[in-house]
């Protein structure tokens, strides 16, 4: 099960929680606890800036004081009328660390969040500021996020979270991290309930029989409150996360970095989100979302390298991937000739034996992952008929799937790869229904978008993968977004990365896995990076501003004040890349950015990263911005390095070595460890010399 979020733990935010804020809420309450012992004691009235009053409803000294300009802010996110009321009643249904009431409050709303929406949210959102008109409608100052939270006008303290005990797991985890989430944003601590609760009781829903077959999910405002709809499996605990965000401004940027935008007042009216995701399979690939509570909050529903996370996954490698050794009975050093029948009859019974032992309805039969496939007659013969080695590979699995459904195994896929050698689509031949295709991008070029048809090698690959998509019922794909033979590197492919998984959407990829650096923190800008992919397979049809807008969101949140030296950095390593030819994921920094390209911009590159680590406010910040810069570093010492021929440099390189192992930058490439000690006169471009760098 996943784990419940530590709320007393630091989180990187902005805004949530601020000192200054405490402080005045603090003094606040010192001045009126004060106020009412010296009225005790000498029956005097006494009169100062803060208003305090009899709460008519509780019973209780309400105190409100006016927030400057800058804080007194609210969330609008519809049309929707306001109705200008709050009501505040004394209850049972919550408890609260800072209880406060007040009359008449002017209030904006949250409302119309989405109709009816394909992976996306609406991009009408606006952020909008009610002035507050005289002391009877101030809000008080609380220490949280969000000073009043109500619900049609209704105070968040009247509802109740209900649920069906019996849903399971996923539904309770749901309502407890609802609950858990709308005391950090509002300091109210909701009760769960079970269904039914007694007509007439506000409450928030979660209804887990509206949706029972996907990931997908609603919420929306009815007369009692909220219903949020999702399936007992994983839809549920989408549905929340996404409700967080979208409605209570929460951020869940990374594993140790989530915000709450301090707002004066939300009301949440006429809610109404429809939410259904594009990709049925999503699965990045990446150490930083090996972590199961972000893997959850940003959707992440594909194996990865997630055990045992609440709802499960969809495997769709649930034997493995590169499985024709393991089927075939033979090598992994080479592929088994497909025309040998004996080869046939034994992958055909593993296929079986291995379906009915593990319940799977899906099994991955794939080439080994090497390149030397068979080129006996047979198969000759088949590479020429088809005109690619794919051909064979076609031939068997759909012979394999007519054959297990004439076992009696009628309702399995079979999933097969178009890699390396066969990567090109065949001819004369087209999938059966229930065969599918994993497409690679392992060729493909990352400096230029997949359908930038002025890059000669995308051209070529798209050329591919859409006559793939036009002889199967169904494909996904395997992409690629990091360089595997230089982890410490920047990978310039920011400004990519949204063009890509939006082009594969409008061509009907029903699933992608982002493979990434899957052994080891990052060096560079993987959260960041995974991110951006997650909430592109949220919303692959986003804009650019879109994209960009949440980029800076991140960065303000992940690396603190000093973010836009970071985004410096970024725009400096895209344009960098952008004056070079196509680049892979296995190119050279030099071929990306040009030879020793940083050592002319050393002193600005310095500067950047200085900056941003003197701006860092919490120790989170700072160690995000010093793990990030190593990838700078590497590029930025390798140049000076080769200009000062080797002299001056074995300080600074052994303080690059020591950060490296602090931040448990264990591998420097895919197949090559972070050595275990390292000779200071080295340049660290030569620590893995696959590309037989010199100085």
């Amino acid at each position: 099960m996943a784990k419940m979020p530590n709320f007393n733990r630091p989180v990187c935010s902005l805004r949530r929680l601020h000192m200054k804020k405490f402080i005045s809420w603090v003094l606040v309450v010192v001045m009126v606890m004060a106020s009412l012992v010296m009225s005790s004691c000498s029956n005097a009235t006494i009169e100062n800036n803060t208003d305090t009053s009899t709460s008519p409803d509780a019973g209780e000294i309400t105190t409100t004081t006016h927030k400057s300009d800058a804080d007194n802010n609210t969330t609008d996110i519809s049309a929707a009328p306001d109705t200008g009321e709050t009501t505040t009643t004394t209850n049972n249904n919550y408890t609260t660390d800072n209880e406060t009431s007040g009359n008449n409050q002017t209030a904006a709303n949250i409302g119309g969040i989405g109709n009816s929406t394909t992976g996306r949210n609406p991009s009408s959102n606006s952020t909008s500021t009610t002035p507050v008109e005289g002391d009877s409608s101030v809000i008080p100052d609380t220490p949280y996020p969000v000073d009043m939270l109500t619900i049609n006008g209704t105070h968040i303290k009247e509802f109740v979270i209900a649920r069906n005990a019996k849903a399971g797991d996923v539904v309770t985890y749901a309502a407890t991290e609802l609950q858990a989430y709308i005391k950090s944003t509002c300091g109210v601590t909701l009760k769960i309930v079970n269904t039914p609760v007694a007509s007439g009781t506000k409450r928030i829903l979660l209804d887990e029989t509206i949706i029972t077959d996907s990931d997908n999910f609603k919420y929306y405002s009815d007369a009692a409150g909220l219903v949020i709809a999702g399936s007992a499996k994983r839809g549920m605990i989408y549905a929340v996360y996404n409700f967080l965000e979208e409605c209570l401004n929460w951020r869940f940027f990374s594993s140790d970095c989530e915000t709450c935008k301090d707002t004066k007042v939300i009301d949440l009216k006429n809610v109404n989100m429809n939410f259904v995701h594009e990709y049925e399979i999503r699965d990045i690939y990446w150490t930083e979302y090996f972590e199961n509570d972000i893997s959850l909050k940003r959707y992440q529903n594909g194996t990865g390298k997630r055990r045992g996370i609440l709802g499960g996954t969809e495997d769709f490698h649930p034997n493995g991937i590169h499985t024709f050794a393991q089927l075939a009975g033979q090598s992994e050093t080479k592929q088994p000739c497909l025309n040998d029948e004996a080869i046939y009859q034994k992958i055909f019974s593993s296929a079986k034996e291995w379906l009915l032992s593990s319940g799977s309805k899906i099994i991955h039969v794939s080439q080994n992952d090497n390149e030397r496939y068979c080129t006996c007659a047979a198969c000759a013969a088949d590479i020429h008929y088809y005109s690619s080695p794919a051909g064979s590979i076609i031939k068997l699995v759909n012979r394999l799937d007519k054959d297990l459904k004439a076992a009696g195994l009628t309702d399995i896929k079979i999933i097969t790869f178009a890699y390396r050698y066969s990567f090109p689509c065949p001819v004369n031949i087209t999938c059966n229904d229930d065969v599918a295709i994993e497409i690679c991008t392992i060729n493909n070029c990352y400096n230029h978008a997949f359908d930038d048809s002025s890059c000669s090698v995308n051209a070529d690959c798209m050329k591919q993968i859409n006559a793939w998509s036009k002889i199967c019922d169904e494909f996904y794909i395997w992409d690629y977004t990091v360089n595997f033979k230089y982890y410490l590197s920047p990978f310039a492919n920011f400004d990519v990365l949204l063009d890509n998984i939006k082009y594969l959407s409008t061509i009907g990829a029903k699933g992608i896995i982002e493979q990434g650096n899957f052994q080891t923190p990052s060096a560079e800008f993987g959260d960041l990076r995974c991110y951006l992919m997650a909430k592109v397979l949220e919303n692959p049809q986003m804009t650019k501003k879109e994209y960009y807008a949440h980029m800076d969101e991140f960065l303000e949140a992940y690396y603190g004040p000093g973010w836009k030296n970071v985004r410096k950095f970024i725009d400096f390593i895209t344009e960098m890349s952008n004056k070079n030819s196509c680049f892979n994921i296995y190119s050279s920094p030099e071929q990306m950015f040009g030879n020793h390209a940083f050592e002319p911009y050393n002193q600005t590159l310095l500067d950047w990263w200085d900056e941003a680590e003197k701006l860092a406010k919490t120790d989170t910040q700072l160690a995000h911005v010093r793990r990030s810069r190593l990838c700078c570093d590497y590029l930025r010492i390798g140049s000076i390095h080769y200009k000062n021929n080797n002299t001056d440099m074995r300080a600074t390189v052994e303080t690059f070595f020591n950060d490296l192992k602090e931040f448990n930058i264990a591998r420097i490439a895919e197949n090559c460890a972070l050595p275990a000690s390292i000779d200071p006169a080295i340049n660290p471009r030569a620590w893995w010399n696959l590309h037989e760098y010199k100085e």
